[in-house]
């Protein structure tokens, strides 16, 4: 895969998500951070490092997460459990740079 520099700002580069929602037959895409794609890879994980505050337990609590889209300037709220496909560019540390992989998720 690509290799990515350690330089890059994780709270302003942006990156797509796409996702298909159960009951949808398009492809959704968000625009978000990378700090964003990491918060929500924990939170489906179910780590609770992710909770800081009450808003953030119910959203763990109730298994939903509220995605930002930088582009679109919209908030879009994802139920965990109605994602049918996702696809997710992350950033695999290997030391001196980083590896740009993409996760893919068919639930």
């Amino acid at each position: 895969m690509a290799k990515v520099s350690k330089n890059i700002d994780l709270d302003t580069t942006v990156v797509s998500i796409k996702l298909l929602i159960k009951g949808n037959r398009q492809m959704q895409t968000i625009n978000c951070t990378y700090t964003e794609v990491m918060d929500f890879l924990d939170f489906q994980q179910r780590n609770e490092a992710v909770i800081k505050n009450k808003h953030d337990k119910e959203m763990f609590e109730n298994k939903y997460f509220i995605f930002d889209d930088v582009i679109k300037k919209k908030h879009i709220q994802v139920s965990l459990n109605d994602i049918k496909f996702m696809e997710i560019p992350y950033l695999f540390d290997d030391g001196k740079d980083y590896d740009l992989k993409i996760l893919s998720y068919k639930g």
